[in-house]
């Protein structure tokens, strides 16, 4: 499998053991080796239907091999392999990182936060669409959303 550097990819693994609650139960890592003798450990999450699944981004190019962990039998010993290949997609930049007062990605491309707060989230159809067209016009690339209090301001 070949996944461009700083590109996601996911694995699936499944047990036939069913569990009263498997978000506690069961614990499953990975352990990603680039041939390079770096590694990197991902925790998998559960995702239903005695399924679980880990999501890698290869930081590297070149050859990565994984294996799991788990307290599953079935879970446990998963091994295989992917290809770190270089990024051809625009926003394949790699993780941001802050050097001084500005944020970086890892190929060196600069990266400006344009932020601002919305409260809209519960609004209809009509909002959103003028909402959404207001953030791509003034180049808004993060938002926050202000949620309501513990209790609530909407039916």
């Amino acid at each position: 499998m070949n996944v461009e550097r700083w590109d996601t990819c996911e694995f699936s693994f499944t047990t036939d053991t069913n569990y009263d609650n498997p978000f506690t139960e069961v614990d499953v890592t990975t352990v990603f080796t680039h041939e390079g003798g770096r590694t990197l450990q991902v925790n998998g999450f559960y995702d239903g239907d005695q399924t679980w699944r880990v999501r890698f981004m290869p930081v590297e190019e070149g050859d990565w091999t994984f294996e799991t962990a788990s307290n599953d039998a079935a879970l446990n010993g998963q091994t295989g392999k992917l290809i770190g290949v270089p990024p051809t997609k625009d926003y394949l930049k790699g993780p941001i990182s802050a050097k001084g007062h500005h944020f970086f990605h890892a190929d060196g491309t600069p990266r400006f936060l344009l932020s601002t707060r919305l409260s809209c989230h519960f609004s209809g159809p009509k909002v959103w669409s003028n909402a959404i067209r207001y953030l791509i016009d003034h180049c808004i690339n993060r938002v926050f959303f202000i949620m309501s209090g513990v209790h609530g301001t909407v039916e």
